[in-house]
């Protein structure tokens, strides 16, 4: 398995199947993934850029700015 491979697994989550009735005429076909907390981590913050990437570029420009600002002043 590759590292690629890996971090892609590590990704998308492990998949979860539906818990079905052996007894029940009714089958779920749908299961879902379980992220590891650092993966959920890193998809809020994915999302976060994404809903706000018009404003997160200037914001950092200014701070860093204002960082190499009050450190030309000391």
């Amino acid at each position: 398995m590759s590292l690629r491979d890996r971090i892609a697994g590590w990704y998308a989550g492990v998949y979860i199947p539906p818990d079905n009735d052996p007894g029940s005429d009714i089958i779920i076909v749908m299961g879902h993934y379980e992220r590891h907390w650092t993966s959920r981590a890193v998809h809020t913050a994915f999302d976060f850029y994404l809903r706000e990437w018009k404003w997160l570029l200037p914001f950092a420009v200014a701070v860093v700015g204002t960082i190499a600002a009050v450190a030309k002043l000391k």
